[in-house]
């Protein structure tokens, strides 16, 4: 856009003016100063010459010493305006007369001399003779003064010559250059708001080479609009074919971007923006340094740098932090060098994609899959400890029988009846053995009870102190208003003694461990990542402990039975697996969070319960042993465990019927002519388990009492191991004692 001040006419008129101004100026200055210089030495002759009249004039009447004479020609001098004073010396004495104020009158005195005095002395001789001195003073304001205003009213006239010389040039390139200038100007911004078919420089009047301009910026605007429509049609092709391509890249929710071979951004896609931050306008034309952290920089230059020394595609896996990401995100980055169509490198192309929740899926599913492959190995384990169990149950069982048989009928102060307490201690921890292995198998029977943990885990809290020691901190904290849970008070004794032991153990010297008790929601999205969790609410029991923690590389067999980390002899490795046998059968679920040197948390989590305990009350133990004369139907398909049961119960001197088989057993109760009062049966039997053979048992005699024996519970008589209501169970291997009180008991009982 032309302006006034900047067009080329302005400047033209401007610099006309300005050097005529110029050329004044410098002319008038230098007039000045030659006619000032001349002034000046007009004036000094001026004085000369008047100093010359005075020194003939008064050579006489000074020779005559003639003072009135001598002060009429002072006066006549001092009329003169440009004579400041006069000074004569002679021998006669000084005098000095002066300008008054007023400068029309004089006064007697010397006149004071500034920059604008002219000093003129000569001596005074008559007849060869010097008489003295005299000194004329003269100013040279007067003429200064008339210089001055001659120089302004020369100023005023140059400023109206030269005022009427720029009016005149500017009326001049007003009709010939500015107004012809002024409708190109107004043309050309019509032509840029693209009004090209305007006519209106036909209708006005060009001279000159005025003309040749209108005429060739027309022809110019003839070709501009030809090259505007090509490049109108252009511009669209170029539009169309940019959308087709930025949708699907922006579309792309990978990383895409291109640099040249300098390193310098040339574009990019909205997943890139969105990652840097900053909008493509922002990125294109910078570097890697201006938009990343050094670190960062460093990284994708070197890599750019190996892909144009390569000149082939690379890929790598890369953990970026960036634009306030703490956690960082894993990029699987590849590069591409880019040749132009003479095969020449001119840069290269970058993507990348965010795997991080691809690598963390991978991640879980491979821990998922380890923890169900050591579920699915825990429950192989279990079910073969549980299938062992059953089987050394019934050793234990006629072993146990035997030994008590054996040692009834020594006198108590023979020596051999100590071998044979041995032989019945060695079997009870046998047995003690196969409890904690049908415990984790999850075959054992119980008999839950709706209980506060608060209360049983307080009930316990002084034994486990005990049992501890005194070198380690024993520290309860319960919750206020805890859930109530559902599970046989035995089994959470069993769970708090060995987390306590293992805790202790774990603790070389002093130090502490934590029971705690918390209320605890299991959400969706914990389950999902915890293949042995369930949705729902839970009561919390955490036992914490300070010892040396576990390795991760162990922390998958801590679970698994005879497994141990404690030397020979200081453990079975059948504690954890005993707690993890019962927290599962109880419907509950264990954590476990541990590092070596840091200490161990175990978490059991066991179901809330809501509702009432409708369970029958357990039968009550009496330690008084009593026997009976009633007869018991023993049904045992094992001959060993059938004879020394048989000879059990007669020693208490009941009346034993014996049967090998279910089959049998049947068949002997209809052919019985005297009552039965007890069926004791074992459970797993071939062709016939013992609940089915009580049931047709029950239809030939109803209301008839039973006593199940097993080495493990089934289905058959509990489910989950918990004991079906009316069933009485007498888990294998048993004393002859607690056989006789178990009968006892049930023949009491009112039907």
């Amino acid at each position: 856009m032309f302006s006034q001040k900047k067009s080329i006419s302005a400047r033209i008129i401007f610099t006309v003016v300005f050097a005529a101004f110029l050329i004044l100026g410098i002319y008038s200055v230098l007039t000045m100063h030659i006619y000032y210089k001349n002034e000046m030495k007009e004036l000094r002759e001026k004085a000369e010459m008047k100093v010359a009249e005075l020194k003939a004039a008064i050579a006489i009447p000074l020779w005559y010493y003639d003072k009135y004479q001598i002060g009429k020609i002072l006066e006549s001098a001092m009329i003169d305006p440009e004579v400041k004073g006069i000074t004569l010396e002679s021998d006669h004495g000084k005098y000095s007369v002066k300008k008054n104020a007023d400068s029309k009158s004089y006064v007697n005195g010397e006149p004071i001399i500034d920059n604008n005095t002219i000093i003129v002395t000569n001596p005074v001789s008559y007849s060869d003779e010097k008489l003295g001195t005299i000194t004329l003073f003269l100013t040279r304001e007067i003429r200064r003064i008339e210089l001055f205003k001659s120089i302004f009213y020369f100023a005023v006239s140059i400023l109206v010559m030269g005022t009427i010389l720029a009016l005149t040039l500017y009326f001049i390139f007003s009709k010939m250059v500015i107004d012809p200038l002024k409708k190109l100007e107004a043309y050309s911004l019509l032509v840029s708001g693209g009004e090209i078919e305007d006519n209106s420089l036909d209708n006005y009047q060009f001279y000159g080479e005025m003309e040749s301009l209108r005429y060739s910026f027309k022809k110019m605007l003839i070709q501009i609009k030809l090259k505007y429509d090509e490049l109108q049609q252009e511009v669209k092709r170029f539009r169309d074919s940019e959308q087709r391509f930025r949708i699907p890249l922006d579309t792309i929710p990978d990383f895409i971007w291109l640099k040249n071979d300098k390193g310098i951004y040339l574009a990019c896609n909205k997943a890139f923006e969105k990652f840097t931050g900053l909008d493509e306008k922002n990125i294109i034309g910078k570097t890697n340094y201006e938009i990343f952290p050094q670190e960062m920089s460093d990284f994708f230059k070197n890599y750019d740098q190996e892909v144009l020394e390569k000149r082939k595609p690379t890929r790598v896996e890369q953990k970026i932090s960036f634009n306030e990401d703490v956690e960082g995100r894993l990029l699987d980055i590849t590069k591409v060098p880019v040749f132009d169509a003479d095969k020449e490198l001119i840069g290269v192309l970058s993507t990348a994609k965010d795997i991080s929740e691809k690598k963390q899926e991978e991640q879980e599913r491979e821990k998922l899959s380890e923890q169900i492959n050591q579920m699915q190995k825990i429950e192989s384990i279990g079910r073969l400890a549980g299938g062992v169990a059953h089987d050394f149950n019934n050793m234990l069982g006629v072993i146990l029988g035997h030994a008590e048989l054996v040692l009834d009928r020594f006198d108590k102060s023979d020596p051999s009846c100590e071998h044979i307490r041995e032989i019945i201690k060695a079997a009870e921890r046998s047995a003690d053995i196969t409890k904690q292995l049908l415990a984790f198998a999850r075959k054992q029977t119980i008999l839950p009870r709706v209980i506060s943990l608060n209360t049983a885990v307080e009930g316990m809290f002084k034994m486990l102190k005990r049992f501890i020691g005194e070198d380690i901190n024993l520290d309860l904290r319960t919750a206020e208003n805890i859930w109530n849970v559902k599970i046989d008070p035995s089994q959470l004794d069993q769970i708090l003694a060995n987390l306590c032991v293992n805790a202790r153990d774990s603790i070389s010297g002093t130090g502490s461990v934590i029971i705690e008790t918390a209320n605890k929601k299991i959400t969706k999205s914990y389950a999902e990542y915890n293949p042995e969790a369930f949705q729902g609410d839970f009561v919390r029991l955490s036992v914490i402990d300070t010892g040396c923690g576990i390795n991760k590389n162990l922390m998958a067999y801590i679970f698994e039975p005879f497994y141990t980390t404690k030397e020979q002899g200081k453990g079975t490795g059948l504690g954890l697996s005993t707690v993890y046998g019962i927290v599962k059968q109880n419907n509950g679920f264990i954590s476990v969070y541990s590092e070596s040197g840091t200490g161990t948390v175990f978490k059991v989590y066991l179901p809330r319960h809501q509702g009432e305990d409708n369970e029958p009350e357990a039968l009550g133990k009496d330690d008084k042993i009593t026997g009976g004369s009633e007869a018991i139907l023993l049904v045992e398909d094992e001959p060993s465990i059938l004879d020394i049961v048989k000879k059990s119960l007669e020693i208490f001197g009941y009346k034993v019927i014996e049967s090998l088989s279910p089959e049998e057993a049947i068949e002997k109760v209809k052919q019985a002519e005297q009552k039965i009062d007890l069926v004791i049966t074992d459970v797993i039997m071939p062709d016939m388990n013992g609940s089915e053979m009580l049931d047709l048992i029950n239809e030939i005699r109803p209301g008839i009492r039973h006593l199940f024996m097993s080495g493990y519970t089934s289905d058959i008589i509990a489910h989950r191991g918990v004991l079906d209501p009316g069933r009485q169970l007498i888990q294998k291997p048993f004393s002859n004692k607690d056989l006789a009180i178990k009968v006892r008991e049930i023949l009491d009982r009112e039907l």
